[in-house]
């Protein structure tokens, strides 16, 4: 979480909301790996990447 600037679980999870937000019409369909179908996107430049479930469910969200 630290590498995507939250300080704290609630950072986080709006950190994460806020860059799906912005990039959805970026994301692409993902297969998770447990099964079903989520959204997935990554950001070239800065690597920070989110995957979320078919439900709005965060999967993963940070950078690399």
């Amino acid at each position: 979480a630290k590498e995507v600037g939250a300080q704290t679980l609630d950072d986080f999870t709006e950190s994460a909301i806020d860059f799906m937000n912005r990039n959805r019409d970026k994301a692409v369909p993902h297969r998770l790996n447990r099964g079903g179908d989520g959204l997935k996107y990554k950001n070239p430049s800065t690597g920070e990447f989110v995957i979320f479930t078919h439900n709005g469910l965060i999967v993963t969200y940070g950078a690399r």
